[in-house]
């Protein structure tokens, strides 16, 4: 994934962008609703996506995309860049970024059972 996320980054750095960075997101879901204890409507749903933001003066510019193709990713940057640039139009007082480390980190919201684990017969049984 960090190559994705470089991708993006590099686009808008090499659009003008003084800083830029990015995250994956992967979420996972399943829904399932019932009626008079009739099953009504199920779903099961994974889907990943890339968000980047980009720096320009003392204005943010934000862009998402769930197309993770090496082309998006580029697009991705260049449009975080621009939306960036076209903000910074009605700058901000400018501010000092620290220097830090690259940081490559997973959250997995706390739970005492995974739900995935959890077969779809018992979940709609419950």
């Amino acid at each position: 994934m960090f190559n994705e996320i470089n991708k993006s980054i590099d686009a808008a750095i090499s659009s003008g962008a003084q800083y830029a960075d990015a995250r994956i997101l992967i979420s996972k879901s399943r829904d399932i609703s019932s009626k008079d204890g009739e099953l009504e409507d199920f779903s099961n749903s994974e889907n990943m996506g890339l968000g980047i933001r980009a720096l320009v003066g003392s204005s943010w510019g934000f862009y998402a995309t769930y197309d993770l193709s090496d082309e998006s990713l580029v697009e991705a940057g260049k449009k975080a860049y621009l939306i960036a640039k076209a903000s910074s139009k009605v700058p901000g007082k400018n501010f000092p970024l620290a220097d830090v480390p690259i940081v490559k980190d997973e959250y997995v919201t706390p739970h005492e059972q995974n739900p995935f684990k959890v077969s779809t017969t018992d979940q709609i049984d419950l």
